[in-house]
């Protein structure tokens, strides 16, 4: 098992009151805080060795968001055409 080390934005909570409407319910005060925690390592593996999930994942959307924006760009150029 590998653990890598990763910061996150962790919503730490500083209060609470009860409401004093007639829905009830609570109100949560807070803050966002960077903190620092460890997370499993996943890997995709094939012949050619070992891959880091998040990482094959990235250029999975980066291929995406080209993808979204070329069609994008083909509809704003095309719209006029109708």
């Amino acid at each position: 098992m590998e653990l890598e080390e990763v910061v996150i934005d962790a919503f730490v909570e500083t209060g609470r009151v009860e409401a004093s409407n007639p829905m009830g319910g609570t109100i949560v005060r807070g803050q966002v805080r960077q903190q620092k925690v460890n997370r499993l390592v996943h890997y995709f593996e094939d012949e050619d060795g070992k891959q880091e999930i998040t990482a094959f994942c990235q250029r999975y959307l980066e291929v995406q968001e080209r993808v979204v924006r070329d069609f994008c760009a083909d509809m704003n150029a095309n719209a006029g055409n109708d």
